[in-house]
């Protein structure tokens, strides 16, 4: 037990690392480009996504009435299957390529700078879902923001990132996305490109799935330390780079490369994220670093396991 306080939402939690990430995943044609060794598991990649599926163009925005882009998205291909273990959106590039007409106007303005600095334009709340709950994505996805997109910009943030969570979603190979939009101003909007880097996979997902026990160990700071003995379950589909864990008391979501599993999640009255890696004896170590839900306590764990049987 590492802290007792209020829980935090579930699915439906506000994530505050990212605002465009899902935004990607409209888009239907990339172009791209990678880095690396090429004999490591992970590359570097660029992309450009040039479209929006359609959904981002000549939408209108009436001034204080909510509108939501609702859609289910296949995971980008570039040739085969993307899997993600990072993924970030440059908010100055892609804010860039979005523009606002003003009603009655035929010429395409520029989003930001054509007002007062700080007079907002509208607030954008992002909403991630497995793709078979389209249906409630606007209420049980994961939530990013809301962040209130000024004039002059979405203030102080230059990238965004997806969690864990999400990109495990991402990796399924289809995603539900709702993107809710509170305007300010009456406006016509059109976003041309989604620019981001994400961090693939470049070796096969290893089988991690099973029933995992061992002892874990907690420095905590300014609470007391604490540990003791640990049972989590992984569950994964065969060869999937996502993967869900739980144990006694939380649930986490995340992503496999070779034999290492990335995850967040959280339990009650706190969140925790971290790494699970497969030895190649077999066994397992886990490292994570938690934080209480009023950011009063936190600590970093280390658990040592062996998988004692199958889900």
């Amino acid at each position: 037990m590492r802290y007792e306080g209020s829980r935090r939402p579930g699915a439906a939690a506000v994530r505050s690392s990212a605002l465009l990430a899902g935004l990607a995943l409209f888009a239907v044609g990339a172009g791209c480009s990678s880095s690396g060794d090429g004999g490591g598991n992970e590359a570097v990649q660029s992309f450009e996504f040039t479209s929006f599926a359609g959904k981002a163009t000549n939408v209108p925005l009436a001034s204080g009435a909510l509108q939501k882009i609702v859609g289910t998205y296949q995971t980008p291909k570039v040739p085969g299957p993307l899997a993600l273990n990072a993924l970030t959106v440059d908010v100055g590039a892609t804010l860039g390529s979005v523009t606002l007409t003003k009603p009655g106007s035929q010429k395409a303005t520029p989003a930001f700078g054509f007002a007062a600095p700080d007079s907002p334009l509208v607030e954008v709340t992002l909403f991630v879902a497995p793709a078979t709950d389209e249906a409630t994505v606007c209420d049980t996805g994961i939530a990013y923001g809301p962040y209130t997109i000024t004039q002059s910009g979405l203030t102080s943030v230059d990238s965004l990132e997806a969690d864990q969570a999400t990109l495990s979603i991402i990796n399924t190979g289809s995603v539900a996305i709702c993107v809710a939009m509170l305007p300010h101003q009456d406006r016509t909007l059109n976003v041309a490109r989604v620019a981001v880097t994400a961090t693939t996979c470049e070796v096969g997902a290893e089988d991690i799935a099973g029933i995992w026990s061992g002892t874990y160990a907690c420095n905590n700071s300014p609470c007391d330390d604490d540990g003791g003995d640990i049972t989590l379950t992984i569950t994964q589909a065969p060869g999937s780079h996502s993967a869900h864990y739980a144990d006694s008391e939380a649930e986490y979501d995340g992503t496999v490369c070779g034999g290492v599993f990335r995850f967040n999640g959280a339990g009650p009255g706190y969140t925790e994220k971290g790494t699970f890696i497969r030895q190649s004896d077999g066994t397992a170590t886990k490292s994570s670093r938690w934080v209480s839900d009023d950011f009063a306590c936190s600590g970093t764990c280390s658990d040592t396991l062996a998988r004692i049987g199958q889900p």
